[in-house]
Formats: C-alpha cells, sequence, structure tokens
C-alpha cells in the first residue's frame, strides 16, 4: 500500500510541472507563433508516415517515393555534403541544373497515390523544390535525411491529397517538449493544427525505411507516439 500511495503521489506532482514546446530550429509561423500544452487538447488522429509499399507493413500512409529516392533529395539539397556520402548517387552532382536528368527514362514511384508526372525525373524535380521552399521558409539548415520525409509528408497531405486543405490546416514538423528546465523527451514529426484557432489535430511520425527495416522502424514510431500521448495525457 505504502508504494501504490507513492506511486500516485509521484504522478500528482508530474502532472503539476510546467511544460515547455519548442521549435528546434526557432521556426515561428506568425499565425500560431507560440507552443504551449493547450495546443493540444483537441488530438483527434495519431498517423505514420512510411515510404514506397510501407502501408504493407502497417503505416497510415506511404509517401510514393522509394527509400533511395529520400536519399536522391537530401543529396541533391546539400551537395557539398552530398557528395561524400556514399548514400548519394554521384550522377546527382554531373548537372546541378539537372540533378536527375539520369532518372529521365524512369516511371515515377507510385504508393497508395496515383500522381502524374511525365517521369522520375520531373517528379523528384518537384518534391525537390518543394522541400527546398519549406527549409527556406522556415530558416532551417543543414538538413537530415529524415527532415526530408518529413517535409515531403505536408505535400502529400496538402497537395498530393486533401487530406488536410492548406488554407484549413498548418503542418509543422520538429517541435521538441519537456517539462520546463528539463531534457528533451522527444521530438514532434508532423503537427497539424487548424489555421483559425491554433489547435493541434493530429500527430504523425514518418521514418524513411528500407523494406527490411519497415516493420522495427514502425514499431519506434509507435513508442515515440505513445510517449507524446501519455505527455498529453499526465498534463492536460
Amino acid at each position: 500500500m505504502r508504494y501504490l500511495v507513492l506511486f500516485f503521489l509521484s504522478l500528482s506532482v508530474l502532472a503539476g510541472r510546467p511544460t515547455q514546446f519548442s521549435h528546434i530550429h526557432g521556426y515561428v509561423n506568425k499565425e500560431c507563433p507560440t507552443w504551449d500544452i493547450k495546443r493540444f487538447e483537441r488530438v483527434e488522429k495519431y498517423f505514420y508516415f512510411g515510404v514506397d509499399n510501407a502501408k504493407k507493413y502497417g503505416y497510415t500512409y506511404a509517401f510514393p517515393i522509394e527509400r533511395n529516392g529520400v536519399d536522391y533529395i537530401w543529396c541533391a539539397l546539400v551537395p557539398e555534403r552530398g557528395i561524400k556520402n556514399k548514400a548519394c548517387n554521384k550522377k546527382i552532382f554531373r548537372n546541378s541544373q539537372r540533378p536527375f536528368e539520369f532518372l529521365q527514362n524512369s516511371a515515377p514511384d507510385e504508393s497508395d497515390v496515383s500522381v502524374s508526372f511525365v517521369n522520375k525525373e520531373e517528379q523528384y524535380n518537384e518534391y525537390l523544390s518543394y522541400v527546398r521552399e519549406t527549409l527556406v521558409k522556415e530558416k532551417s539548415e543543414d538538413p537530415n535525411v529524415g527532415a526530408v520525409l518529413e517535409i515531403l509528408t505536408r505535400y502529400y497531405l496538402q497537395v498530393l491529397t486533401d487530406t488536410y486543405p492548406a488554407q484549413d490546416y498548418a503542418i509543422e514538423s520538429g517541435v521538441e517538449y519537456r517539462y520546463a528546465n528539463q531534457r528533451t523527451l522527444g521530438e514532434l514529426d508532423i503537427i497539424v493544427y487548424e489555421r483559425a484557432t491554433c489547435d493541434v489535430v493530429a500527430l504523425g511520425e514518418s521514418k524513411a525505411s528500407s523494406s527490411k527495416n519497415q516493420h522495427n522502424s514502425l514499431m519506434k514510431a509507435k513508442d515515440q507516439l505513445r510517449r507524446i500521448k501519455n505527455f498529453l495525457d499526465e498534463n492536460l
């Protein structure tokens, strides 16, 4: 009984601690400039994003791109780093104006949604442009491969599909959460919120994994979303 009382006392202490949310790059959306836990009172959906055939492994959504395609986008995005990386196809660096020229005779990648690109070169150019514009807008420098897919999930949800129409919803990535003045407990990959109220309505995790790693990556994504769910349940 004593240990049970101590357990519930510890929970009550945790619940009373102030929480903090912050964007890892310091980006501030002018419509909804501040982050606090009250914005998470209306989360209705949690989802998982993968690549290619990810839905076969249990992901909610699969972005129409192969796993190495995510690498290609990253390589063209940061050529000074990419040219030294073994994962980067060196053909990307032959022509800075057409990094994906070698893909002009390849069919576009598809997943659970159809795409209307002429070829894979056009498709990857479109993806690269969208990612680059987003990074510039949010003043995010030195992105990793995972950040590329995080941004492409927005393209899926608001351009390829009308899941969360851009006129009504905004989507951000890279918001950390913690107890005040404590270490970071986690980082949110995908945050969907209403423009009118700033209320968050959905949270997601994205994993750019190859087929052989899809299952393990999904388990990790589920753990990450379970952690934020528990954090919100304990503090709201």
